[in-house]
């Protein structure tokens, strides 16, 4: 992904859904990576970052995960908001 930056104070650093926290753990000038951790077990269910063959965020699910429709939709909707900028370093 490139060199780590630090994370700015203000930048949001989780977000937590009826299933699912979704946690920063890095950033580069371009792109964030987060974890996806299961919000009832803790289980580490993959990460959420940026794919550069691709040019965008996506979705690497760890090995044996099993998700439902109502955790794709979320982690849809999640994606959309990294493409939407909503946790980008402002300034």
């Amino acid at each position: 992904m490139g060199e780590t930056t630090a994370i700015p104070s203000y930048m949001p650093t989780q977000k937590v859904t009826k299933y699912m926290t979704f946690r920063l753990v890095g950033r580069t000038a371009k792109a964030t990576k987060w974890v996806i951790i299961n919000t009832h077990q803790g289980t580490l269910l993959g990460e959420i970052k940026w794919y550069r063959w691709w040019r965008q965020y996506t979705l690497m699910p760890n090995e044996g995960m099993v998700f439902n429709a109502g955790c794709l939709q979320e982690i849809v909707a999640f994606i959309g908001e990294l493409k939407a900028g909503a946790y980008r370093e402002k300034g």
